[in-house]
């Protein structure tokens, strides 16, 4: 088997939602399985390193779900060739900043939402992965649903959604095509 590792940065880890969600369900899975298959003989599988603020807790992780590497030092492992891909499930208040490094250190990002904490600053984060020839997007049906509805000449300003009014709206989607 032709075995192609892909070494993931994986920020935020230690808190719940990054831990379970995202490298236990999602990468720990795919790595345990053996890989993602792109062919009869290939595979490409994901290796992990963690990265957080506290060294006991990744270590304590690390052992718990067999994970080679972890460190507190994002700068150092941004910069390691080996890891072309970061994850991002830090607190959102921080998280941009450790975006715009990603970003300028030439890795592919996946990220949990929102990007940011304002709306310049998620247009920042867009622009600079624009700049460097990187494609930005986030499809969420909430968007397209949102976004369909104002195309649709919705009157009034938007203050909050809910998922209930996203799942209206998704619903009526169907009734305004």
């Amino acid at each position: 088997m032709n075995v192609h590792r892909v070494g993931i940065i994986m920020n935020g880890v230690a808190g719940r939602m990054g831990r379970n969600q995202h490298l236990q369900r999602a990468i720990l899975a795919i790595r345990d399985s053996g890989g993602v298959r792109i062919g009869p003989d290939e595979a490409i599988l994901p290796d992990p390193i963690l990265v957080g603020r506290s060294a006991d807790k990744l270590r304590s992780l690390a052992r718990r779900f067999d994970v080679e590497r972890f460190t507190t030092d994002l700068d150092g492992v941004l910069s390691d060739a080996d890891y072309p891909v970061y994850f991002d499930s830090v607190a959102t208040q921080v998280r941009a900043t450790n975006l715009h490094k990603a970003i300028a250190a030439g890795k592919h990002v996946y990220t949990e939402k929102p990007t940011a904490t304002s709306t310049a600053d998620a247009l920042a984060l867009a622009e600079q992965a624009e700049a460097m020839g990187f494609c930005a997007q986030r499809m969420d049906q909430l968007i397209l649903t949102l976004t369909a509805r104002l195309d649709a000449a919705m009157n009034g300003e938007v203050e909050a959604i809910s998922r209930d009014d996203a799942e209206q709206w998704y619903g009526a989607l169907g009734q305004m095509k």
